[in-house]
């Protein structure tokens, strides 16, 4: 999370003026021709970094 073009802050504004105090799944999606720079631990390391840092949970 974090990369490419989702405008993850337009969303976290949007949930929360919604008041939503739900669960969210995040996954992360590779195309097939993708060449891994990171461990896939380490990118879900960073995802939920960068979720804290966005949305807060």
């Amino acid at each position: 999370m974090g990369q490419g073009v989702t405008d993850f802050t337009a969303i976290a504004k949007a949930l929360k003026k919604q008041n939503f105090k739900g669960n969210a799944a995040i996954e992360l999606a590779f195309p097939g021709d993708y060449k891994p720079v990171n461990p896939l631990k380490e990118d879900w390391k960073l995802s939920r970094k960068y979720v804290k840092k966005v949305f807060g949970w």
